[in-house]
């Protein structure tokens, strides 16, 4: 080793480096069993464990290759052992740089430009850590006194081990439900993207099996007609503005208790299963559910959950059109509905909280196998089926906030409520949803929330509509607000500010703007929504 040209030097030192690609793999398998909620078994678990652990590996060789070159080249005139430990220690650096700069990154987009940086400077310590260790190691090998077990075998050993006991740890986990109170009562959300409420006629056969004794609302809103912000509303009981879920691409923050949240806290078995990338784990919905159920690798279930695989997923779906790699973007309903009923097979017997998000594909079928599947576990007579569109249709312009948009269908199931009134005409939005879902279970656990609850509505005893701010992207990136109350809709465009007004109840396509002649209207809209302006610039200028 004391007399190795660079090329021998590097070709070690690479192959030394691959025991850190085994370490970070080990680490991030560890994550993965803690984060992941995935339903998978120990073989599923395994594999996924396999795979992470070859991820980072490829990743150590490449850097190992990427940097070994001027390391050693520039330290050509140093003893082995130091340009080789150098060599590994930026290898390791690269590996820490590699996660923690994602870090950085999300901390920085979240306001934190102070703890970003100090974030991304600590692969730089890495370097140095490892090198001094690596030293050590690498120095007692050129003086043959290193033990009989190489690092790189030991490295490696250690990692499968790692990746055995979380396979068999991860489908052990609790699931919940187990000490919630005997007579409580389920509820199932099923939100529906991209489902016009004009489109629907309820005696079709996936509806009428809910309309019949249910509550039909005829005028719900979704105040952003977004999959992402629709399904935040819905879980968290808080307008778009609260919540700050804007745009399709933003996150929900941890500081926001969900309805997952406040069932789980109290015992419930808590499970989502959904059909788009638009309402994946890794924005922020999954808190409060034990299982989250958002597998859209074709190949290894979970595979995507891997970071290098992950960022390839998302390059390969950045630079293909939108039909593409469909596999990739989300799963059928019947899917959907299908890894629910495993996991109702489970849970049947306590209570649960379960969301099945849908988007496309046969839903009319999905709904009448959602009933059955209720039936068949037994569960009907205590289940609050809640059944709403995200959104309708996805325009641009103003016709983002027109009501083939913003008008979804809302139905509730509720058992043992008395419906006085089947087909409720008063306005009502998504918000709702978690506190009618709260008044069913007859809970006060949510904290804040701006809801209010719908059954009423179909026992008669509510009867006023309830006004409803829109916010949503114009389709060029600009947030616009509008608003929808007792028949008026108002919107504002972003940058012209120029401003529309529409009676629905005479002109339900919205093809007359009514804003230059009824200037009083349009006035009392501006003074409605001077609070949601003040909430959106700073939403907008912490950005």
């Amino acid at each position: 080793m004391e007399h190795w040209g660079w090329l021998q030097r590097m070709r070690y030192g690479t192959i030394q480096g691959l025991g850190l690609g085994f370490v970070a793999g080990a680490l991030e398998t560890m994550g993965l069993a803690a984060s992941l909620k995935l339903p998978l078994g120990f073989v599923d678990f395994a594999l996924l464990a396999l795979g992470c652990i070859a991820s980072t590996t490829m990743l150590s060789l490449v850097f190992g290759l990427v940097s070994g070159w001027p390391v050693h080249v520039g330290w050509s005139d140093k003893p082995s052992y130091k340009s080789i430990s150098l060599h590994v220690g930026v290898v390791g650096g690269m590996l820490c740089a590699w996660y923690l700069f994602q870090g950085a990154y999300t901390i920085y987009t979240q306001g934190q430009p102070v703890g970003a940086v100090a974030m991304a400077a600590m692969p730089f310590g890495f370097v140095g850590v490892i090198y001094f260790n690596a030293r050590f190691w690498v120095r007692r090998v050129e003086l043959e006194q290193a033990p009989n077990v190489g690092w790189l075998p030991l490295s490696a050993g250690l990692a499968l081990l790692f990746a055995l006991g979380a396979s068999i740890a991860y489908p052990m986990r609790a699931t919940g439900g187990t000490f919630a109170l005997e007579g409580d009562q389920n509820v199932l959300i099923v939100s529906l993207d991209g489902l016009r409420r004009d489109t629907i006629d309820f005696e079709s056969t996936g509806w009428a099996v809910w309309a019949d004794g249910g509550m039909i609302f005829a005028n719900g809103v979704t105040p952003n007609p977004t999959s992402g912000p629709a399904a935040a509303t819905v879980l968290t009981g808080l307008h778009p503005l609260r919540h700050k879920v804007i745009f399709g691409e933003d996150s929900l923050h941890l500081g926001y208790r969900t309805l997952a949240d406040a069932l789980a806290k109290e015992g419930w078995a808590t499970g989502a299963f959904v059909s788009s990338r638009d309402v994946r784990a890794e924005k922020g919905f999954a808190q409060g559910f034990r299982i989250y159920d958002d597998n859209f690798s074709p190949v290894l279930p979970g595979l995507t959950r891997v970071n290098l695989f992950g960022h390839i997923a998302n390059g390969l779906l950045a630079v293909s059109g939108p039909d593409a790699l469909a596999s990739l973007r989300g799963r059928p309903a019947e899917g959907t509905v299908g890894r629910f009923s495993t996991w109702l097979d489970a849970h049947q017997e306590v209570p649960f909280f379960g969301w099945v998000h849908l988007a496309g594909g046969d839903v009319d079928g999905a709904l009448v196998d959602l009933h059955a599947l209720l039936a068949d576990a037994g569960v009907m007579d205590r289940t609050l089926v809640v059944i709403a569109g995200s959104y309708g249709e996805q325009g641009t312009g103003i016709a983002a906030l027109h009501d083939p948009a913003v008008r979804v269908p809302i139905v509730i199931w509720a058992p043992g409520v008395r419906v006085d009134v089947p087909v409720v005409e008063a306005q009502v939005r998504l918000m709702d949803i978690a506190a009618s879902a709260l008044d069913f279970l007859k809970l006060d656990v949510l904290g804040e929330t701006e809801g209010v609850t719908l059954i009423g509505y179909g026992q008669g005893l509510r009867k006023a509509t309830v006004w409803c701010s829109l916010v949503a992207d114009d389709g060029s990136g600009h947030a616009m607000l509008g608003m929808r109350n007792n028949g008026i809709k108002y919107i504002r465009e972003p940058d012209a500010g120029a401003e529309h007004l529409y009676d629905l109840g005479k002109d339900p396509a919205e093809e007359r703007d009514l804003a230059t002649e009824q200037e009083s209207t349009v006035v009392q809209a501006r003074t409605l929504l001077a609070g949601e302006d003040v909430a959106l610039e700073k939403i907008l200028r912490g950005r």
